[in-house]
């Protein structure tokens, strides 16, 4: 079989193959949603290179996202924890209001005691300034400052120094207590601080498991998501196991496939390619040296075929002119007879398994005026054209035939020697009567 035909083949049997795959389980289209799926919820990477022409490889993904399984740490529960947090916290709150309570008391008797001391001080030191507390030797019926009579009687020195002892004891006491207060004041606030850290410590990490609690949320719902994902794929894989006929397809295709690699393998793409262009060369020297034996338009520029559009091309100087664009019907005719012959010539001599003949239907037919007047024909460019048929079918010597229905121009014709049948003369016709008229003698008498 030739690489041809058996590319066609291969694209057929991918065809059904498809179409079996598609009918069972959806096909590589179904695979490929799958993994689209599957990368849009996680379980496989979006950027993971994936061959989605190769079935095998699109299978192969399929079946390892199907192993997933959900973490069991995924679904814990921290609310245990949440409520004790939360417990703690509202015991600490309640011990900072305590504390600030004792501290605002402790900072009120400070400053009661500050402010005492302070006034207590300072009498004090308006006695001493006029030393009061060495001369209480005085007379208590006179002034102690200008010893003149008194209408009442100064306290005696025996009261005024129990005051001032009084004084200075109360003085000594406040004085002595103050260094605890402050003490006690320093631990109070040390203790509101700490307790303030505490509370914020507490505060974070319950935002924080608050936090989680949404991650975990999420997180469920996104598992649930990839649970339904995987469902679809098991289905489709399920398919795909139970689908015999596509394996032997795959089998059937994987022998094409070898038997084309084994061809490309005994083929030299460039010398296929140099082969076919050296081809061209010939044939194009044919067809450039015909066209100017039949007078063709452009005939002095080089004629080719064009495999790629296959069509005549005509190379100017300026510019390129394809087979639509040149002339006339006549010229028309002229371009088909130099490809033909161009290529059994190329055939012939390359001993190609070509058939070695062409049949031509009526060429001179561009010839004949609208009114088909048989005087009107354009005997001579008729005559150029089979001269040029005989020519080149007479330069093979027989390894060329050439059939031609026509009608010629007249007896002179040289075309006229080679006639075999003319079927337009003593009633006779290309297709006889009897092929389509009915017989009476085999018509079946009922």
């Amino acid at each position: 079989m030739s690489e041809a035909f058996l590319k066609r083949k291969l694209v057929i049997e991918k065809r059904k193959l498809e179409e079996n795959r598609y009918l069972m389980g959806g096909g590589s289209t179904r695979a490929a949603v799958l993994i689209t799926e599957a990368q849009q919820v996680g379980l496989l990477d979006a950027n993971i290179p994936i061959d989605y022409q190769n079935y095998g490889k699109l299978q192969s993904v399929l079946e390892s996202v199907e192993k997933w399984n959900p973490s069991m740490e995924d679904f814990d529960d921290g609310m245990d924890e949440l409520t004790s947090l939360q417990s703690k916290l509202h015991e600490a709150q309640n011990d900072l209001n305590e504390i600030k309570e004792n501290l605002n008391s402790a900072k009120r008797y400070w400053g009661e005691t500050t402010g005492y001391t302070s006034e207590v001080e300072h009498q004090k030191l308006r006695l001493e300034s006029i030393g009061l507390f060495e001369k209480l030797d005085f007379n208590p019926g006179e002034c102690p400052l200008c010893s003149g009579k008194l209408t009442q009687p100064l306290p005696s020195v025996e009261m005024i120094k129990k005051s001032i002892t009084a004084l200075d004891k109360s003085i000594e006491s406040v004085t002595r207590e103050q260094p605890k207060l402050r003490t006690f004041i320093s631990k109070l606030e040390n203790d509101e601080q700490q307790k303030q850290e505490e509370i914020k410590r507490l505060k974070t990490e319950i935002d924080s498991l608050y936090q989680q609690e949404d991650e975990k949320e999420k997180l469920r719902d996104l598992n649930v998501r990839r649970g339904k994902v995987i469902g679809r794929i098991s289905l489709w894989l399920e398919s795909v196991q139970n689908d015999a006929t596509s394996e032997a397809q795959e089998q059937h295709i994987k022998k094409i496939e070898e038997r084309l690699n084994e061809i490309d393998g005994a083929l030299n793409r460039d010398s296929v390619e140099e082969r076919k262009q050296s081809a061209l060369s010939r044939i194009q020297q044919y067809m450039t040296k015909w066209a100017e034996e039949l007078q063709l338009e452009h005939s002095d520029s080089p004629y080719r075929l064009d495999l790629n559009k296959m069509t005549v091309v005509v190379d100017k100087s300026d510019r390129p002119v394809p087979l639509k664009q040149l002339g006339s019907g006549s010229n028309w005719v002229g371009v088909h007879l130099i490809t033909y012959f161009a290529l059994q010539y190329y055939f012939i001599e390359s001993n190609r398994p070509v058939p070695r003949f062409l049949f031509l239907d009526q060429p001179s037919q561009v010839y004949f005026p609208s009114e088909l007047d048989e005087q009107k024909i354009d005997e001579d460019e008729v005559n150029k054209m089979y001269k040029f048929i005989i020519d080149r079918t007479e330069e093979l010597h027989g390894q060329l035939q050439v059939i031609v229905v026509d009608h010629t121009a007249g007896e002179e014709d040289q075309s006229h020697q080679f006639v075999t049948e003319s079927w337009w003369k003593d009633d006779k016709k290309l297709i006889p009567d009897d092929w389509y008229e009915p017989n009476e003698a085999l018509i079946p008498v009922s």
